[in-house]
């Protein structure tokens, strides 16, 4: 069995730019142009660079929202391994959800537990990185 979770091969991503008077698209906007990626279990990924010069594009694809306009994308193995943290807490945390359900909310998604679980998981989660458990009933 491969340790190979995801593999880009000349990928290429183009979004309509401009169309003409009869609605054709005209011109395109190259986002990503012929990368080629693996990513094998365990690995971390870190997706930097200049503003505009396509880190979401690429998130997106990564994430399977978007579908290359040419080359390969190929995934082995569960969506659910891989999951997207975003830099902007304010815009990615719900305001008004106590923060152990804001931490367990991805298990809630994939395996529908239990509140009681999920409650038990955020405070054994919490105990590891140093968290006080109360401040687990606390809004973000």
């Amino acid at each position: 069995m491969s340790d190979t979770l995801l593999t880009l091969r000349d990928v290429h991503i183009n979004f309509p730019a401009r169309k003409n008077w009869l609605g054709k698209t005209t011109e395109h906007v190259h986002a990503i142009n012929g990368i080629d990626l693996q990513i094998r279990r365990g690995e971390t990924l870190g997706i930097v660079g200049e503003s505009g010069c396509g880190k979401s594009t690429l998130a997106q694809l990564l994430m399977g929202m978007l579908q290359p306009s040419h080359g390969q994308y190929i995934r082995s193995g569960s969506q659910r391994i891989m999951q997207m943290v975003f830099q902007d807490p304010l815009s990615s945390l719900n305001p008004r959800l106590p923060v152990w359900r804001i931490i367990t909310e991805p298990l809630w998604i994939a395996k529908r537990s239990s509140e009681q679980q999920r409650r038990a998981l955020a405070e054994e989660l919490a105990v590891q990185v140093g968290i006080r458990p109360e401040y687990l009933d606390r809004l973000p």
